[in-house]
């Protein structure tokens, strides 16, 4: 059997995306949590048509070390599970699943490189996995190496046809590289495989805009926004289609309810004060703008707050009070309302 484990991922990966100035734009990696499939599924990551797994000829010390690791992932002790499947590879190297369970590891500590190595260890070992082509893909194309991702992308989706993930990433791979009417069919194999996917909806929508099949795209973004009315990208992409159309009343609607959904999405309020603007209320217009410029100017001064006070942290660590005080003072003037500027993350307080 193919003992794997499951680890929730947490991203920022999100589905395609609109982006103010620039007309649409595909992100990093167009996956979200729930679809993505960088981690294996017990007893199944071998794909359809593949070799029996390679752990089964491995001994029992390579297994129960994997096995072990599994544990100890599963239990969020990552360090101590890479132990675990470090010492089953050296036990088994040709143990396919360990060098699995290790890339998933490696990325969930955000050892990318790693994990890439590790993945093209486990494709060569077992090469007609899907699932371990797929979360190759995957991971290159997080690091933006799309057209190195393609191939493992189209092999997964060979190996697994039914897989909806496996079709929908490849769509999504296909859009970043340009081929956009390909790319268009394998999303919607993956919205005739499971017509309730929101994010192929959304994809497919944001695709055939490109194309400026702006009928079928917006048929395509309504869909998303039924399933998924408290998506803000949703409502934000199909406001984008209808503001380009210049059905402006709809189109600040969905503005409107991306705003609400997520107010610090600065493209949400870009998109409503363009159609604010556009239909004269240029006074609406500038306070949104303004209040844009203010989140913008937060989000700045939040980031290096953190900055400082991560030096504040390391300067104690290093038995250097005085250069701690400092830096995390400093962190006052860009944040002045945030609590951690008065206590270092080991919990030491600087006062108020």
């Amino acid at each position: 059997m193919f003992h794997s484990y499951r680890l929730e991922l947490k991203t920022e990966w999100n589905p395609l995306v609109v982006l103010k100035h620039r007309g649409w734009q595909l992100p990093s990696l167009g996956v979200v949590l729930g679809v993505l499939s960088f981690l294996l599924l017990d007893g199944r990551a071998q794909g359809q048509g593949s070799s029996p797994a390679a752990g089964s000829d491995c001994p029992q010390q390579a297994q129960a070390s994997d096995q072990s690791g599994i544990k100890l992932a599963r239990s969020g002790q990552l360090l101590a599970a890479l132990q675990e499947f470090r010492q089953a590879i050296r036990a088994c190297p040709q143990y396919a699943e360990a060098n699995y369970n290790l890339a998933t590891t490696l990325r969930q500590l955000g050892e990318m490189d790693q994990a890439i190595a590790a993945l093209r260890t486990a494709v060569r070992l077992q090469p007609t996995s899907g699932t371990i082509h797929l979360s190759l893909g995957l991971a290159l194309a997080s690091k933006n190496e799309f057209e190195e991702a393609l191939p493992e992308f189209r092999r997964a989706a060979e190996l697994l046809p039914d897989s909806v993930e496996a079709h929908y990433n490849l769509g999504l791979d296909l859009a970043r590289v340009g081929r956009l009417q390909d790319a268009v069919l394998e999303l919607r194999r993956a919205v005739h495989l499971r017509p309730g996917f929101e994010p192929a909806h959304l994809s497919l929508g944001v695709v055939l805009r490109r194309q400026r099949k702006i009928q079928n795209s917006l048929s395509e973004l309504r869909a998303a926004v039924a399933l998924a009315p408290r998506d803000p990208e949703a409502h934000y992409n199909l406001g984008v289609t209808l503001r380009d159309i210049g059905n402006l009343e709809e189109a600040l609607k969905q503005f409107e309810s991306a705003r609400t959904l997520k107010p610090d999405d600065e493209s949400a309020r870009s998109g409503r004060a363009s159609v604010l603007r556009a239909r004269g209320h240029t006074d609406a217009a500038k306070r949104e703008f303004d209040e844009m410029a203010a989140l913008s100017k937060f989000r700045t001064g939040m980031t290096q707050a953190k900055t400082l006070i991560e030096s504040a942290s390391e300067q104690l660590k290093c038995q250097h009070p005085d250069a701690a005080l400092q830096d995390a003072t400093a962190a006052l003037k860009f944040w002045s309302d945030d609590p951690v500027s008065y206590y270092l993350p080991d919990g030491t307080g600087l006062g108020a």
